[in-house]
């Protein structure tokens, strides 16, 4: 994908872990380093899915793990929220980002995050409420 906020990506793949280390997050973690951080000449080519079961797999497991860490910080949602999130973000992958531009690839990713996003906040939505029978 060379756009849909893809690429470039820039990954930290290399450090001495005396010097930098994995943040705690759930859901995009990263490397948290002390001092520069410097940058490798060339293109890594880094295929994140071979199938759309494979996506879906992976897209439950994501937005299982970003609600649970979203409602532990105090983040509600609801049904309505969860639809007008998922609105803009396909707004914004598909046009800001150039998704477009990527053509049928491009559509499919775009509502691939956007359906992603939704189902986050139906995921908050559905944690921050009182269990059945509570009500």
């Amino acid at each position: 994908m060379k756009h849909c906020g893809w690429y470039p990506d820039w990954i930290i793949r290399l450090f001495d872990t005396r010097r930098a280390a994995f943040n705690d997050k759930l859901v995009h973690e990263g490397v948290e380093t002390e001092g520069p951080v410097g940058r490798l000449e060339g293109k890594l080519r880094h295929y994140t899915y071979t199938s759309i079961e494979q996506y879906i797999r992976k897209m439950d497991h994501y937005t299982t793990l970003g609600a649970e860490e979203a409602v532990r910080s105090g983040r509600r949602s609801n049904p309505i929220a969860a639809l007008v999130r998922a609105k803009l973000r396909f707004a914004r992958v598909i046009a800001l980002q150039g998704g477009l531009l990527d053509g049928v690839h491009g559509l499919m990713l775009s509502l691939g995050m956007a359906l992603t996003v939704f189902i986050k906040y139906l995921k908050i939505w559905q944690l921050g409420r009182p269990a059945s029978g509570e009500e």
